[in-house]
């Protein structure tokens, strides 16, 4: 099963990942981008041009989520990085079938997060310091 990353308001020149200096947050991606299932980004690097391990499918890795992949990896994960913001979707993609003609998976659509209400200081607060000798 192959699964992107698209970011059409990324730039087409933005190329980006781990081990790249301030990877995600410097905001450097491409706006499309093969989740490679075994996390080692030879594309983006240009060490080849894809290969049996990129793919996710039952019997390799068979999930992906916000946290990660099923091999215990950080990256590639389904969080958004939109202009080096990183946010979770909430999207979860398990139980991907073995290699096959036809393939199955879940998707889940999980709770985002909430966003916190903000907060107002107390009107009437100061700060009290003593000294002592």
């Amino acid at each position: 099963l192959a699964i992107f990353h698209i970011d059409d308001s990324a730039s087409y020149t933005a190329e980006g990942y781990p081990g790249q200096t301030g990877w995600p947050t410097n905001g450097q991606h491409y706006r499309v981008s093969l989740l490679q299932a075994d996390g080692n980004y030879n594309l983006e690097k240009g060490n080849n041009r894809g290969d049996s391990t990129d793919l996710f499918f039952g019997g390799g890795v068979s999930a992906i989520t916000s946290a990660g992949t099923s091999a215990g990896l950080a990256y590639p994960n389904t969080k958004g990085y939109k202009g080096g913001v990183i946010k979770d979707t909430g999207v979860s993609i398990t139980s991907i079938s073995p290699s096959s003609s036809t393939m199955t998976f879940n998707v889940n659509f999980g709770p985002l997060s909430p966003t916190a209400a903000p907060t107002m200081p107390p009107a009437n607060r100061f700060n009290l310091q003593m000294l002592t000798d």
